[in-house]
């Protein structure tokens, strides 16, 4: 049974602008270095980043609470697996949070924006 929703769009020039504007201060508050150090060995960092933003976004809709409480960004970690399906390892209050549910993750990336759509589920 589904438990929560969560899509969302980002534009890939609007991520590049935080990270040129707030440098390593920003990608250090979003992104972990696992992530930072997948995006930007990527022909194009800016649309990896934007894809996990969005991700990350996405899983705060599901969630139903926003980047509220005590979780940070970087409590939700996108990964990929072998066949480069992307998840979430997820951390701190975050894991806690979801425990005994699915969490599925889809992202999508064009040419200059990137959608995340997340779902919950529970785990019976």
């Amino acid at each position: 049974m589904i438990v929560g929703l969560g899509v969302d769009i980002e534009e890939v020039e609007r991520v590049h602008r935080l990270a040129d504007q707030y440098r390593q201060r920003f990608l250090d508050r979003v992104f972990t270095r696992q992530e930072q150090d997948y995006c930007f060995g990527r022909a194009r960092p800016y649309h990896h980043l934007a894809a996990r933003f969005a991700a990350k976004e996405a899983l705060s809709k599901a969630l139903g609470t926003g980047w509220t409480g005590r979780f940070r960004w970087r409590d939700a970690e996108v990964m990929k697996d072998d066949q480069g399906k992307p998840f979430f390892r997820l951390h701190n209050e975050l894991l806690e949070q979801v425990r005994g549910r699915n969490v599925l993750l889809s992202i999508s990336q064009a040419s200059d924006h990137v959608t995340a759509t997340v779902i919950i589920e529970r785990g019976d």
